[in-house]
């Protein structure tokens, strides 16, 4: 069946032809080195709220690359076609706020999750208790037609366990679920680290939640695994079961057959507990972030199948390399397997040229939109590049050529 959607769709793509003199995927730069008196722009990060605004996050690092030091956290909107200017939305003009993590809440609010550290803080340092990250969240509300930002509201001491030092929200987005009895939670993945027996520092994937639009906040309890999991993202399933997809942080230190691939786990108490499910041997990953979200439910399958599309975009790389940013889709969610989705169809933005951090939206008119760190004109500090293309596209069920994956590196 879901060959067959994927065949469909690739027939659709082609008799689409006569709409496009080339292929459908545009791309381009919306933020760039050096906008704004930012050295780098890292870990972006998208959302589209219910008016068809999108809403673009990412770090603005001050004076280098480097993952600590003065780190606002800057977002873009595209409006009406237009994108508007870099403008901020955390910071103090001096430390590091990092991890944005966007959920979309209702018709005229988006919530921002995010972390502090100080602006000496290494992530070493932190793991080691010499400093403490905090966390916060903050709402964009729509009034009188206008988004405007609201103060950010500290939950450090009701998201972090005592034992936790290292903490990192997403920095994917976050989700609201829809299914009963706990429709309406906000689910954030996270990950932490914390010193075992032996001192020695084990990161974990875990989950935060509210029941009351971020009045109160809890955190479900660690993802035990054999393996490390850190950075994660969340989809909710069509049972209402909660599926996180994990960057494993052995994928390098680790000789192990299962590496380098994402970690699956499952959660079935909408986010309380998590509970390995296995390794998806179809997403090779480098130690890297990826982006993870749900298209479509059964109803609102375009195609009219009644099957749930999910969306997957990260580097395609076996190496420690953050190169060649694919994207896949998986038409359905297989109760009766493992890992619940079948990654069949898959497209490249780039290819072997640098592509890491990435997020995903579904745009107002059906389009997806990815959005991903790349080099800009073969630079060395990185931008944050746009890239729409139709669902049909990414369903096709034709290869991409030598010559269409000598192009895709070059702005349309």
């Amino acid at each position: 069946m879901k060959k067959f959607i994927c065949i469909i769709a690739g027939v659709l793509f082609m008799l689409s032809g006569m709409l496009y003199a080339k292929s459908p995927l545009i791309q381009h730069f919306i933020i760039h080195k050096g906008e704004s008196g930012y050295d780098t722009f890292r870990i972006p990060t998208v959302v589209t709220a219910n008016d068809g605004t999108v809403f673009v996050f990412c770090e603005g690092r001050k004076d280098s690359s480097s993952d600590h030091g003065t780190i606002d956290i800057v977002y873009k909107t595209l409006s009406g076609g237009n994108w508007s200017t870099l403008q901020i939305a955390a910071s103090d003009n001096s430390n590091t706020y990092r991890n944005p993590c966007p959920i979309v809440i209702d018709d005229k609010t988006i919530m921002l999750v995010y972390c502090w550290d100080d602006k000496n803080a290494t992530e070493k340092d932190i793991m080691e208790g010499k400093y403490k990250t905090r966390v916060f969240w903050m709402e964009f509300k729509k009034i009188d037609g206008v988004w405007k930002k609201q103060p950010g509201v500290e939950i450090t001491d009701q998201v972090k366990d005592s034992s936790w030092r290292w903490f990192a929200t997403g920095p994917a987005n976050g989700i609201v679920l829809q299914s009963k009895p706990h429709e309406g939670r906000i689910v954030i993945p996270c990950c932490h680290s914390s010193a075992n027996s032996d001192n020695k520092q084990k990161y974990a994937a875990h989950a935060i939640y509210s029941d009351d639009n971020g009045g109160t906040w809890n955190h479900s309890s660690s993802l035990e695994w054999k393996y490390q999991t850190d950075e994660s993202t969340v989809v909710e399933l069509d049972n209402g079961d909660l599926l996180m997809n994990s960057r494993m942080q052995d994928s390098i230190k680790s000789a192990v057959p299962e590496i380098p691939y994402r970690g699956i786990s499952i959660s079935t108490d909408y986010g309380n507990t998590w509970k390995p499910a296995g390794i998806d041997y179809t997403l090779t990953s480098p130690l890297c972030e990826a982006a993870f979200i749900r298209y479509c439910w059964p109803k609102d399958n375009p195609y009219g199948r009644n099957k749930s599309i999910f969306l997957f975009s990260g580097p395609d790389s076996i190496t420690p390399l953050r190169v060649s940013m694919r994207v896949r889709a998986a038409v359905g969610d297989d109760i009766n397997s493992p890992l619940r989705l079948d990654w069949e169809c898959v497209r490249y933005l780039n290819y072997l040229e640098w592509g890491a951090y990435s997020g995903l939206t579904k745009m107002p008119n059906g389009d997806i939109l990815c959005i991903y760190e790349a080099n800009e004109k073969y630079m060395s500090s990185l931008g944050i590049r746009a890239a729409v293309f139709p669902l049909s596209w990414l369903l096709g069920d034709s290869q991409q050529t030598e010559q269409e994956l000598s192009e895709l590196n070059n702005d349309n």
